[in-house]
């Protein structure tokens, strides 16, 4: 009986500590650990922080900062709390000293640590350093090492933030690029060719992907290595015999067979598809094999396939090439339902040809093209694709002549009075000739036919008063007649800031050409070079027409190349022309000059620099000439252009000087790099108690306005915007989150400071106006701001709790709070083990403890910055009350006394039984013992064989009253509640004592 009562008191007060071995952290006499090693390690924009945490009990970390080094409790700027064992903290003044103190809280808090302090430097800068080597299964390619071989390595980045940058790989496979801050996506592109065995291999990828996603931050070193594979193989015919000269092409990669049928290509991991193209003139068809790599080499075995073969001939004559007329055909044989690749074959030069094709219905055409001397002029004509025999089925060796029906037109061009003109360009779709200067074939033409209409493009010479015009011919047919006329003659000059275009500006290097445009489309317009002295003229139909001009020239410079280009530089607009006219064009040429410096002030050569305008393009290389180094000079038109900085990619990023407003000439220098001191003088105005929100640096180029976002995502009791910039008259406009004005500030220099208490959560704006331009055109400004440090949230878990085992618990949360914002997540660690079992986002869980606990729930909240605190409250849940049971057995008394062993089974019954409760028999107790009196001497007298059967003896002490059998049942529900009941077995002393008593 007194185990019975142990039993139910352990169930009763103390089984949810035995369903739960591991430690219960916050009922432990130890205090919480301080962390050690408190140490601070830079990073962008501020500090992160590392510790030691001494023990594993620890929930959350609370980090106290200060620029003072009385940081405590009480004396702070600011509270950082975490439960991982770093933290970032940033928004830091770049020159300030920063102090730590950190402490552990788990359901108690340890004292604070000892004291860690650093001045603040960023680490950031303009640009950082992108370094490695790229190699080939390991090894370092070599570019130098082999002519054949190039590599590329690109990044990318990924929002278009910037333009990335471009490195060639180095000589020893190394490579090098500088890359402003941000994420990047790396791509190598790689290409070699080699020679072996009297062939040629060429391999190729392009943007073959390196590390990808790669945030840029500081200085990085990224290998990339090219996985390449090398499959060999041969190609053979069916026989076995190899076959040389067999062309084998896949997307990356090309190679001919040898002459004992081998090849060697080179593949990326993937599935590939081999177009195998065997040599023209052979019975032969193209294939194409599918190659998984890595993996072996094809089988290619290449089937003989019946010839299609014949004759190519013009008007019946086979078509013979030769020097004078130059000729060439081709035989082209297309599947019509795409099942294989068809084939093609150069006609012979006896005008035969024959092509191996599989088994198909194939559409045949030929390309052909002719040249021809006629009377001192050339005549061309070409046929791509002329149908030869459709739909044709094919199956067996098959002869098809083809024949080009070519009709030739020979004609001459004159004036209005009959005189015949020379050296007038004719062309159509097909063909193209000049009209002769030969005596006795003075204005004539020959061109060559097929059947159908085409119009006839008629271009006089230049500098004539014929204008060029368009003539419909009918073929078979005559000639057209073609006759021009005179018209009116537009001339004049062409100059550069009232000059004459000076010789340097055209020489070899250089070309000018003026075009006129007629406005509504009535005719062809047209266009004239200029000539050497500047002067142009051209011939012009009645008409309105738009002039333009295009300039180009190329100049030596210090060592270096300026090129510039004009394209439809306006001239005349809406110019009418009736009769003859001069009109001069004058182009506004204008030089930019400078130097391409460092940050530090050094000259830096073999800088590209290049814009591209509305009419104007240009570019040149900065000088590497001793006295020149890092100089410039650039052309252009009036306006304002974006001009393109490629340094050497090791130096500097890519980048646009954004905006350059030519007027005049002028001199400009280029920094690489950006000036911050505009930033840097905003950041160090921040007061001490104040935490760096937001900054931002941009460069206004003179667009009316512009508008930056400044998000404040929590409520802080104080903000202090700050505004800066170089000299000049500046206007901010800062609205609130709802759109209204807060206030309009103006000022000749910066900066502008703005106070704002309590500001309303949401994203503010501010609209910044440069009045005045300077005369450097890009107006750095900066705006920074400053807020009180967020504080933690507020931990508050309700209770105390009590309640029993089964019975639906409310844990209570509501009373936490936090200061500045809002709390997005409650987590419980339900069982005081550290794991927090539940997280919502409300304030209030239910929870059923199915078992007896008494101890504590730990609540661990985190607000919209990631702050976290937490709170621990006691919890009794005590077991439940166990059901009333009722045990019926399978039989109560046992007859006769046989002594033989008779299963008796029991019944468990109650109004309120759990049906997942466990019963079993505990125990099997008699009223005799085992081996008395008159009883047989058998033992043992019960057997328990299952949780609700039991086997008794059937006998009693023949001189006692009778024996009687008690079962003892036990029930355990979900809850741990225990009930337990007795039931009696008699085995009777006669048949007329069954109760077992006198």
């Amino acid at each position: 009986m007194g185990n019975k009562i142990l039993v139910w008191l352990l169930f009763l007060f103390g089984l949810g500590f035995l369903s739960h071995p591991g430690r219960i952290l916050a009922n432990t006499d130890q205090a919480t650990p301080i962390p050690s090693q408190l140490s601070l390690s830079p990073i962008a924009k501020g500090f992160q922080i590392h510790w030691e945490p001494g023990s594993d009990d620890a929930v959350i970390y609370k980090i106290f900062w200060s620029n003072a080094d009385t940081v405590s409790e009480a004396d702070h700027v600011g509270v950082l709390t975490t439960s991982a064992t770093m933290y970032e903290h940033t928004g830091l003044v770049p020159g300030r000293t920063y102090y730590y103190r950190i402490m552990a809280c788990s359901c108690d808090c340890s004292p604070l640590s000892s004291m860690t302090s650093a001045v603040y430097q960023p680490t950031s800068a303009d640009v950082h350093t992108l370094s490695g080597n790229v190699t080939v299964n390991g090894t370092a390619i070599r570019p130098s090492a082999d002519p054949m071989v190039t590599a590329t390595v690109r990044a990318t980045e990924i929002t278009g933030a910037n333009l990335g940058n471009v490195a060639n790989v180095n000589a020893d496979g190394s490579y090098q690029m500088a890359l402003f801050p941000g994420t990047y996506n790396i791509s190598v592109d790689y290409w070699f060719a080699e020679t072996s065995n009297g062939t040629s291999t060429n391999f190729g990828s392009w943007g073959h992907p390196g590390p990808q996603n790669l945030l840029v931050s500081a200085d990085a070193s990224r290998s990339i290595d090219i996985a390449l594979h090398v499959l060999t193989g041969v190609i053979k015919d069916t026989s076995g015999n190899p076959v040389p000269n067999v062309a084998v092409v896949y997307s990356h990669g090309s190679t001919t067979t040898s002459s004992e049928g081998t090849y060697t290509l080179y593949f990326l991991q993937g599935t590939y598809g081999l177009e195998i193209k065997p040599p023209a003139g052979t019975r032969f068809a193209p294939a194409t094999v599918e190659v998984s790599i890595p993996g072996t080499a094809p089988s290619i075995a290449l089937q003989k396939q019946p010839l299609l073969s014949g004759s190519v001939t013009v008007n019946g004559s086979p078509i013979q090439s030769g020097a004078d007329p130059a000729v060439s055909a081709t035989v082209r044989a297309t599947e019509v339902t795409g099942a294989n690749q068809g084939n093609s074959a150069t006609v012979n030069p006896d005008g035969t040809y024959q092509l191996a094709l599989a088994p198909g219905t194939y559409n045949i055409s030929v390309n052909y093209w002719l040249g021809e001397s006629w009377h001192g002029t050339w005549i061309n004509f070409a046929s791509w694709s002329y149908p030869g025999p459709q739909n044709l089925k094919f199956s067996a060796d098959t002869t098809t002549n083809i024949d080009l029906p070519l009709h030739a037109l020979t004609g001459t061009v004159k004036d209005a009075n009959g005189n015949p003109l020379s050296n007038v360009d004719i062309s159509y779709s097909n063909g193209s000739t000049t009209t002769s200067e030969a005596p006795g074939f003075e204005g004539t033409y020959k061109l060559y036919f097929l059947q159908g209409t085409y119009t006839l493009e008629v271009r006089p010479p230049a500098a004539t008063r014929y204008v060029a015009t368009s003539v419909e011919v009918s073929i078979p047919g005559s000639a057209p007649s073609i006759q021009l006329q005179k018209q009116a003659l537009l001339s004049g000059s062409i100059t550069v800031n009232g000059s004459i275009l000076p010789p340097e500006m055209m020489d070899s290097m250089a070309g000018a050409t003026v075009r006129a445009t007629e406005i509504n489309g009535a005719n062809q317009g047209n266009t004239v070079g200029v000539d050497s002295d500047g002067t142009y003229r051209m011939a012009l139909s009645p008409g309105t027409y738009n002039i333009s001009v295009d300039y180009w020239f190329g100049e030596d410079w210090h060592g270096t190349s300026i090129n510039y280009g004009s394209w439809g530089y306006p001239g005349a607009r809406n110019l009418a022309v009736t009769t003859d006219i001069s009109q001069d064009i004058d182009i506004p040429l204008h030089v930019l000059s400078g130097t391409v410096k460092d940050i530090s002030g050094n000259p830096v050569s073999d800088v590209q620099l290049n814009y591209t305008g509305p009419y104007s393009n240009g570019t040149i290389k900065t000088s590497a000439e001793a006295g020149f180094e890092g100089t410039y000079k650039l052309y252009f038109l009036p306006g304002t252009y974006s001009v393109q900085v490629n340094a050497p990619p090791a130096l500097f990023p890519p980048f646009q000087v954004k905006r350059v407003t030519i007027i005049e000439d002028a001199t400009r220098n280029i920094v690489l790099g950006n000036d911050y001191s505009v930033l840097e003088q905003a950041i160090a105005m921040i007061p001490p108690h104040l935490e760096l929100h937001l900054d931002v640096f941009d460069i206004l180029t003179g667009e009316p306005n512009k508008v930056y976002d400044l998000a404040i995502s929590s409520h802080r009791d104080f903000a202090q915007f700050i505004i800066n910039w170089a000299d000049g008259d500046m206007q901010a406009s800062v609205y609130r989150p709802d759109g209204t004005l807060y206030g309009q500030y103006q000022a000749d220099k910066g900066p502008i400071v703005l106070d704002i208490q309590n500001p309303e959560m949401g994203t503010w704006t501010c609209k910044m106006t440069a009045m005045a331009i300077t005369q450097d055109d890009n107006f750095p400004v900066a705006i920074v701001v400053a807020l009180t440090p967020s504080q933690p949230p507020v931990a508050d878990a309700g209770g105390h709790y009590s309640s029993m085992a089964g019975i639906p618990v409310t844990l209570d949360a509501s009373n936490s709070f936090d200061p500045d914002g809002a709390i997005v997540l409650y987590e419980w660690d339900l069982d005081n083990d550290g794991v927090f079992e539940q997280n919502t986002t409300h304030s209030s869980i239910t929870h059923i403890w199915h078992k007896a606990y008494a101890g504590t729930v730990r609540l661990r909240v985190t607000d919209n910055e990631g702050h976290v605190d937490i709170a621990c409250v006691s919890v009794q849940i005590s077991a439940a009350t166990g059901p009333d049971i009722t045990l019926t057995v399978s039989r109560d008394t046992l007859w006769p006394p046989n002594h033989k062993m008779v299963p008796i089974t029991v019944d468990v019954s109650a109004a309120d039984l759990d049906p997942e409760a466990v019963c079993h028999i505990t125990a099997v107790s008699s009223n005799e013992s085992e081996d008395g009196l008159g009883d047989g001497h058998t033992a043992p007298d019960w057997e328990i064989i299952a949780d609700l059967t039991v086997n008794l003896r059937a006998e009693r002490s023949g001189p006692a009253n009778g024996r009687i059998y008690t079962i003892t049942v036990e029930c355990i529900d979900a809850t741990g509640a225990v009930a337990t009941a007795e039931a009696e077995v008699v085995v009777p002393h006669d048949q007329g004592k069954k109760n077992g008593k006198k």
